[in-house]
């Protein structure tokens, strides 16, 4: 139970079912966020961020502390992830990671060693009133197919979840190509709802190795039953 004027209220380790490394998990108000809080939780507030609006403050927080408990957990020394206006979190040297968040929650995973690249996502399953438009953006032809084999019971659970494993994806390939990315830059080709498991295919050569056709696997979970949290891991020898 959230107690009074406590601005992260539930941290936990998960860990997927097929990866070793936990992602830190924690439930957090904007209600009771201040820039105080920084401070408390030993994070320095960027001065890129200053003049932002107070829930992208709380939300920016509440993600560097999750990263900041990840770090612990891979062994890492330093807890500081530098920051550049439009850019990906700069991890420690040695360490590779990804942070993401809704309104709510946040999420990241940290891991030691140079040579993978993470995408991670969490995701507030897709609502009724937005699915179809949501659909129409993100999913293509084969994927409908794949929708609809599996199911109707599962078809909101699976359109979010092809929504955010294309967002995964990007987060750990969009520095690595040259490439725009979108979500045609991919198509999910199975999902295993039993193991938590599935795999996608790249829709175009993003480079020589990474080509047109490849297939890639991808993980995810459920922290709780209204949100989903995917996990993309790619190798930089793929790359």
């Amino acid at each position: 139970m959230k107690k009074k004027e406590q601005y992260i209220y539930k941290t936990q380790a998960i860990n997927f079912k097929h990866i070793d490394t936990p992602i830190i998990y924690c439930e957090y108000d904007p209600a009771d966020y201040t820039n105080e809080m920084y401070e408390k939780l030993g994070i320095e507030l960027p001065n890129q961020l200053s003049n932002a609006i107070v829930k992208r403050k709380a939300e920016y927080l509440a993600g560097r502390y999750c990263a900041k408990q990840a770090l612990k957990h891979a062994g890492c020394p330093a807890s500081m992830i530098d920051i550049k206006p439009n850019k990906p979190p700069i991890w420690p040297k040695g360490f590779s990671g990804s942070i993401s968040h809704t309104s709510y929650s946040a999420v990241a995973i940290a891991h030691q060693s140079p040579h993978i690249s993470i995408g991670i996502d969490i995701e507030n399953m897709i609502s009724e009133k937005t699915i179809n438009r949501i659909k129409r953006r993100i999913v293509n032809k084969d994927e409908e197919e794949l929708i609809e084999k599996l199911g109707p019971h599962h078809a909101t659970f699976n359109i979010s979840l092809i929504f955010s494993i294309k967002e995964s994806f990007y987060k750990a390939v969009n520095l690595l190509t040259k490439n725009r990315l979108s979500f045609k830059s991919i198509s999910i080709t199975s999902i295993d709802h039993q193991h938590n498991r599935a795999t996608y295919s790249t829709n175009e050569s993003l480079t020589e190795i990474l080509h047109a056709g490849r297939s890639l696997e991808a993980n995810f979970m459920q922290p709780n039953a209204d949100q989903l949290t995917s996990l993309v891991i790619i190798q930089k020898n793929d790359i």
